[in-house]
């Protein structure tokens, strides 16, 4: 298994990934510290590229996953989103206050990685004048 410098070590024995211990508490978003991550492994920079911008897209899907599965920060559970060949594995680790992730390449993650729906603006009441 390959480890970046931060985050998860890899399900799969990939050539390269990205790992991070992200700052998150349940309902929020996930923060990605610039100093808290880093690549293990071999890669290219299209590699990196692509892998990134996956990344930018699975993020939303995870808080979802996370958000449905109830996950808080005394959990020890690996919650996993794959698609269009990624993996993302992502872990509080009884952390209560951090989020461990790795993302690495996936040959067997053919389907789509398919994105939450948007939530439908709710609409503000007016306040009525007496």
């Amino acid at each position: 298994m390959k480890a970046a410098n931060w985050g998860l070590p890899t399900v799969n024995d990939p050539a390269y990934c990205w790992g991070a211990r992200a700052i998150w508490s349940p309902g929020r978003m996930i923060d990605i510290v610039w100093d808290r991550q880093g690549w293990g492994g071999e890669h290219t920079f299209e590699e990196r590229n692509r892998l990134s911008n996956w990344w930018n897209r699975a993020r939303d899907v995870l808080e979802a996953r996370l958000r449905e599965l109830g996950v808080d920060g005394s959990s020890e559970e690996v919650v996993t989103v794959a698609g269009d060949g990624y993996r993302c594995s992502a872990c509080p680790r009884r952390s209560f206050g951090y989020l461990y992730l790795v993302v690495e390449p996936d040959p067997s993650a053919t389907e789509p990685l398919r994105l939450p729906p948007k939530d439908k603006p709710k609409r503000r009441s007016r306040a009525v004048a007496h």
